[in-house]
């Protein structure tokens, strides 16, 4: 309803301010040997507890999640699939300050320049009260999508969401051994 024109990757919103123009956001089909996943059916407590919720959720780094819970906001900096409710870059969200009950990303702040900054936009959307969850790799090999900056230690991550009150901080019983076979290969 609002004025502002955007443009639009596959009928998603691209709502990114794009450094390079020459930069490709249309991974579709790079990303058709990416795993489909469905967050409703994760066996991650914070996200069962956020989808049942009545409030907004926001999903950074969604991919290609195929989970249509009407309450959930799926964003990534890229177009891996037309699932995405837009285009955004996790450094400068393009929500209103206080707007979501719940954030979370998995596997994401990994593939960000600056997660610093990015965990200060999330602190900047959440409502005060609201929960983050964020599943980040420690020990993982090297992977694109398209970049991979940081792996992060439970004491860097704390550090990263230092403005958050922080409930626990600890390695993640939600990895697969798939991960573990990753390590070992390279």
């Amino acid at each position: 309803s609002c004025s502002n024109k955007y443009d639009n990757i596959a009928n998603v919103p691209n709502l990114r301010i794009q450094v390079d123009k020459n930069e490709n956001l249309n991974l579709l089909d790079e990303s058709k040997t990416l795993p489909k996943q469905n967050s409703f059916n994760s066996q991650i407590p914070f996200i069962q507890e956020a989808l049942q919720s009545d409030e907004l959720i926001l999903e950074l780094g969604a991919g290609v999640d195929r989970c249509d819970n009407p309450n959930l906001i799926k964003t990534d900096a890229y177009l891996y699939s037309t699932d995405l409710h837009c285009l955004a870059d996790a450094h400068s969200l393009p929500f209103e300050d206080n707007t979501f009950g719940y954030v979370y990303s998995l596997a994401v702040f990994e593939h960000l320049h600056s997660p610093w900054i990015a965990a200060d936009e999330i602190y900047r959307v959440l409502k005060p009260g609201g929960k983050v969850y964020t599943l980040t790799a420690f020990m993982q090999h090297m992977h694109g999508y398209p970049h991979h900056y940081f792996n992060m230690t439970t004491s860097g991550l704390a550090r990263i969401f230092q403005s958050f009150e922080i409930t626990s901080c600890e390695p993640s019983k939600h990895s697969s051994i798939l991960q573990l076979a990753y390590i070992l290969a390279d």
